[in-house]
């Protein structure tokens, strides 16, 4: 692998962080103007962290199940 393909792909995705700021146009308005979109936020980070918590449970039966489960809602 090209190590300098790698450097100049995670600056450029650096940059473009930057950069959208100033050259995005979007007429959004912000998440307290969508509160469908506040529910689905709220219910991604619930399922991230029941996965992130479920992730540090030892591999035995009841886990396994609820970790699938949690990813398939995911």
């Amino acid at each position: 692998p090209n190590k300098l393909g790698g450097v100049i792909a995670l600056v450029m995705s650096i940059v473009i962080l930057f950069i959208m700021p100033i050259v995005h146009m979007s007429k959004f308005q912000g998440m307290q103007f969508y509160p469908i979109n506040q529910i689905m936020f709220r219910f991604y980070v619930t399922i991230l962290g029941l996965l992130t918590g479920a992730g540090a449970m030892p591999v035995e039966a009841p886990y396994v199940i609820i970790s699938q489960i949690l990813t398939v809602i995911y």
